[in-house]
Order: C-alpha cells, then sequence, then structure tokens
C-alpha cells in the first residue's frame, strides 16, 4: 500500500461507509476491507479501491 493517493485514513472511510471507526477496523481484519497500517505514523489506511467496491456492493445488495 504504498501509493498515497490511493488509500484514505480508517475515519474517512468510517465517514464514506457509514459504520462506524471499529466496525472499519473489523472489516480490515476479516478482508472485507483491504488496508495496513502506516509504519511511519502508525495511522492506518483502507485503500481507496476497497472502500468503492464496499460502497458499490452496499449499493447492489439494496437495489436487489
Amino acid at each position: 500500500m504504498d501509493d498515497l493517493d490511493n488509500r484514505v485514513l480508517v475515519q474517512e472511510a468510517a465517514i464514506e461507509l457509514g459504520l462506524s471507526r471499529e466496525s472499519v477496523m473489523r472489516r480490515l481484519a476479516t478482508d472485507e476491507l483491504e488496508g495496513a497500517k502506516d509504519r511511519l505514523s502508525g495511522r492506518w489506511y483502507v485503500t481507496r479501491e476497497s472502500v468503492d467496491r464496499y460502497l458499490a456492493q452496499q449499493q447492489a445488495a439494496a437495489a436487489s
């Protein structure tokens, strides 16, 4: 996860997804979302692609 433009902070992902920070962390742990902890800052990030994919899946589920 080296591309800084392709990641968002866990808190930002939580807001976009309508989830709590803890829920995002659980989804990272179960591989529903992809991300990693930055070794320098110690902050957790989620990939933009992962957030977009999760949103698309939720929208598809709501539409069915």
